[in-house]
């Protein structure tokens, strides 16, 4: 009993060094991965600085054309077309001169943009080396950028996950407290953790592709529709599990590339924006956006584990976006919801899971544990 105790403790004042350590690497790292983009951001309109610096430029060098002219000709035409641009001239000197400072900064700082972004990547390399120190099946807090973030790792190898709609019966879950009681209750499960698994309707079904347990319950959605709302900010994507092992994919890839192997399939649901596409974050996220949201979401880490994060305050798409990028070196990450997004982990107080109603959910078990209930009964 004592050598249990031991190694328990041991294991918890291991676990609670690896997050502070992890902790205080992002608190040491993450102004690089800052400045790169906010660097990036001030430079989004840098062709158009230029393009008016250049016209500028233009103009003035004409006004110098035509007093040469001026001075080797008493025409009076052109003595007209001097003085229409020497009045051009003076506003545009003024501009000149307020845009050549702003250029010149800008044209440093573009000069500077690899050396940031090689800070940055370095920055991101340190930080994801600890990640794989990182134990699954546990809660995980860190903060990035002052916000307090929660976070669940998943190891295919020691839990296993379900995306359920609903139980044996065909009614659905709705909450998470009935996912939990399915789960625990019903099919003896050791639940670590339950997270809503993406957009859903009214009715509590979801909107695009849903996979339970290798039955396909709903099929899986196109781009073509032009609606404004974070579910078809394209592109999205889909988060599924194939032959025990996870991907993130764009939705018209899995389209293309995918769907004939469906059969494979055990897991999967679509949601929307991707988060991270191919180590980028998604080309409409903008860097400062004041569109602020609870956001929890899916990654695939660089060691094939999976991560789902959880924003315990209210957070832009950017920033939600980088913290799987280059907090976790996420290269692919999908958007399950935001506001309403919640996620229960073991440990967690029962009056944590809410009263809100979802639709599918992402259930996360033990592989080798079981509720004490069926031990007595396996012992018996």
């Amino acid at each position: 009993m004592k050598k249990i105790i031991s190694i328990l403790l041991f294991s918890l004042i291991t676990n609670f060094l690896i997050a502070q350590k992890f902790q205080s690497l992002i608190e040491d790292n993450s102004k690089d991965i800052e400045t790169y983009y906010l660097a990036k951001k001030n430079l989004k309109n840098k062709r158009n600085i230029i393009k008016n610096y250049q016209e500028q430029k233009k103009l003035i060098t004409k006004f110098e054309e035509a007093l040469i002219k001026l001075s080797n000709t008493g025409s009076t035409k052109i003595i007209n077309d001097s003085i229409k641009i020497i009045l051009k001239k003076d506003k545009s000197i003024q501009k000149l001169n307020k845009s050549f400072e702003e250029s010149k900064k800008l044209f440093e700082l573009y000069n500077s943009l690899d050396g940031y972004k090689k800070k940055k990547i370095k920055a991101s390399n340190i930080i994801n080396k600890e990640v794989t120190n990182l134990k699954s099946g546990s809660k995980i807090k860190f903060k990035y950028k002052g916000i307090n973030y929660t976070a669940f790792i998943l190891d295919l190898t020691k839990q296993d996950i379900n995306i359920a709609l609903a139980d044996e019966e065909n009614k659905k879950l709705v909450t998470i407290n009935r996912a939990y009681n399915y789960y625990s209750k019903t099919k003896k499960k050791d639940v670590l953790m339950i997270c809503n698994a993406g957009m859903y309707q009214r009715d509590s079904n979801p909107v695009g592709l849903l996979i339970s347990n290798g039955k396909k319950l709903k099929d899986v959605t196109d781009n073509s529709k032009k609606i404004s709302d974070n579910y078809h900010m394209y592109p999205n994507g889909i988060f599924y599990i194939k032959n025990n092992k996870a991907s993130i994919i764009e939705t018209e890839k899995y389209i293309t590339d995918k769907k004939s192997n469906e059969s494979s399939i055990s897991q999967a649901t679509q949601s929307g924006p991707m988060l991270v596409i191919n180590n980028e974050h998604h080309k409409r996220f903008n860097y400062g956006s004041k569109n602020l949201h609870i956001r929890n979401g899916v990654g695939i880490l660089a060691d094939e584990r999976i991560i789902f994060i959880i924003s315990n305050e209210r957070v832009n798409f950017f920033d939600f976006s980088t913290v799987f990028q280059d907090v976790f070196g996420c290269k692919n990450a999908l958007y399950l919801d935001g506001a309403i997004s919640k996620m229960y982990i073991k440990g967690d107080k029962k009056n944590s899971m809410g009263n809100g109603t979802f639709g599918p959910f992402i259930v996360i078990t033990d592989k080798v544990k079981i509720q004490k209930e069926e031990v007595i009964k396996i012992n018996k």
